[in-house]
């Protein structure tokens, strides 16, 4: 059974875009077979994973996707083979997608997981790169996904990330009975973790930790840009500077996804 999870917080700037990417590498690297989809307009995954071409392009897109009920077959037709996992790319047409969705597309909220439900191919895990706002997007993903990976920033702005976020889950919970379970919120993954912290980063860390989710620590390693300047997670980067800190953060968290798809420990 495929197992989905949104890579969200409406706040921008906290990893989410690595987070999914080099997640993605992770459980590539543990033998999974495993497809990214960039939600985001902004197309920072696409661009990560080496697909900026096609986000300038006039191309069938995961935008006609989710906007034309008669296309969304085509969803199969829209993934890109990486060396390391599939990738449905954002597109520019993307920018227009959050007002299309509320103004002229029946069961907006549903077109991501309508969409998802044609995929030909049976993936292991399918991580969704959201969109760093509240919006139909954002709904469509967590609607899609039913579980969420919140990736934050040692600070105290993350405090009302995840609160804004449990609001939300909270929201489509109440307006979709019947069609989604619930919404999980699987865990916290901080990001660009200092080796030297000030108080502050320590007081905030304490305060995930004591919150009811699994929570990593991802550690500040510029290699993690590198692979992402060269379209390739960090498990697939050869570099010269410490990595093997990081990979292990990553690996840590895929295991918990691995436990949550058999019920046993990894």
């Amino acid at each position: 059974m495929t197992q989905i999870i949104a890579i969200s917080n409406q706040a921008g700037g906290v990893g989410k875009t690595t987070t999914t990417i080099n997640l993605g590498g992770a459980l590539a690297n543990q033998g999974h077979d495993v497809l990214l989809i960039d939600a985001d307009p902004q197309g920072t995954l696409t661009e990560g994973t080496g697909f900026r071409d096609l986000y300038d392009q006039k191309i069938p897109s995961l935008h006609q996707v989710m906007v034309e009920p008669t296309r969304t077959e085509e969803i199969n037709e829209i993934i890109e083979r990486h060396d390391e996992f599939d990738v449905i790319p954002s597109n520019k047409a993307m920018d227009g997608l959050k007002d299309m969705l509320v103004t002229q597309v029946a069961n907006s909220e549903m077109r991501l997981k309508i969409a998802v439900d044609e995929l030909d191919h049976d993936y292991d895990f399918i991580l969704i790169d959201c969109p760093p706002d509240l919006s139909q997007i954002l709904d469509n993903a967590l609607l899609t996904a039913e579980q969420v990976l919140i990736p934050v920033e040692p600070t105290r702005r993350s405090i009302r990330a995840i609160e804004k976020m449990n609001e939300e889950i909270a929201y489509l919970s109440n307006s979709f009975p019947g069609q989604i379970d619930t919404i999980d919120i699987l865990g916290i993954v901080i990001n660009a973790v200092e080796s030297v912290q000030n108080n502050d980063t320590k007081q905030m860390i304490e305060f995930f930790n004591d919150a009811p989710y699994d929570v990593f620590q991802v550690p500040e390693r510029v290699a993690i840009r590198r692979a992402w300047n060269n379209g390739v997670s960090i498990f697939l980067h050869d570099d010269d500077a410490k990595t093997e800190d990081a990979r292990e953060a990553y690996t840590e968290i895929a295991k918990m996804l691995e436990r949550h798809t058999t019920g046993v420990e990894a």
